[in-house]
């Protein structure tokens, strides 16, 4: 019989979500973010098929068509799409998410904004917001599955982990759970991280 035990979860994660994004309660925002988001980085540990740890390169590749094309394809997309946006209101020049305005890009533009988009999986238009998400993951999951595969000792790998989760914590001038994009990098190796004891 299935085992629906991680799509129930995974529903609840994203209706916590939503909520939060309307802002209902400042101490209830504040809880559901410290924990919503990681849950999908555990999803994605706690789905991981051994079988990569024996071929890499289909874990890479998988992760490059299910994490990167998309990032980079939409983003292409909804940057050719900027002007007829601008055009539709949808973008204008006095009114922008967290005051940020826009206006038309010429095609010079255009073609230095798409550069971050392929290299750096970064610097995406206002409408995709939510696509840190896919960039987080995919250079965590990278990162995770290189310490997974290469770290022998369990008690090292966890050291690693806990070095690079101080560094990056440290590093930041945020609180550790408000700056959303180390926070939820770190995550995902933590969550990763409940593959060791099965090697």
């Amino acid at each position: 019989m299935k085992d629906n035990s991680v799509s129930i979860a995974k529903g609840i994660a994203i209706i916590l979500m939503v909520l939060a994004h309307t802002r209902f309660s400042e101490y209830g925002n504040y809880w559901i973010n410290m924990f919503h988001m990681p849950l999908f980085f555990f999803f994605a540990g706690y789905c991981f098929k051994d079988k990569y740890l024996e071929i890499p390169s289909d874990f890479v590749i998988k992760r490059f068509k299910g994490l990167y094309k998309p990032f980079v394809k939409w983003g292409l997309i909804f940057l050719v799409l900027h002007n007829l946006f601008f055009y539709l209101n949808i973008y204008n020049d006095e009114f922008g998410f967290r005051g940020i305005v826009q206006h038309l890009y010429t095609w010079q533009e255009m073609l230095k904004k798409a550069v971050p988009i392929v290299i750096r999986m970064s610097d995406t238009e206002q409408l995709l917001g939510g696509y840190w998400f896919l960039k987080s993951l995919f250079w965590g999951s990278l990162i995770a599955f290189f310490i997974i595969r290469n770290v022998k000792n369990i008690k090292w790998g966890d050291g690693v982990a806990m070095y690079y989760y101080s560094y990056i914590s440290i590093s930041s001038s945020y609180t550790l759970f408000m700056h959303w994009w180390k926070r939820t990098f770190c995550c995902t190796i933590f969550n990763f991280w409940i593959l060791l004891p099965k090697r």
